[in-house]
């Protein structure tokens, strides 16, 4: 299995690409594993409360969001999206 499909199992969604995945190391030393996910064309810029196409207000130059997912075991798992093309 691919790094790939193994990160949209866990994450539990298909209309991803996973563009890096990175083992980093946090100021406390502990070792963490951040995925940079890319949303799927179809996806992209789509209200979360009803769904309709938007603009891209709001993201800047490389303007990047984290959410931490959950736990790999004893590390922590962050998935990072954001806009990298304006």
């Amino acid at each position: 299995m691919k790094i790939d499909d193994f990160i949209k199992i866990l994450i539990g969604y298909e209309r991803i690409e996973v563009a890096d995945f990175e083992v980093e190391e946090n100021i406390y030393g502990e070792t963490i594993f951040v995925a940079r996910v890319e949303l799927d064309e179809s996806e992209a810029y789509k209200c979360p409360i009803c769904g309709s196409k938007c603009g891209k207000y709001g993201y800047g130059v490389e303007r990047t969001k984290r959410w931490r997912s959950l736990d790999l075991g004893k590390n922590r798992f962050y998935i990072r999206s954001g806009c990298t093309i304006c």
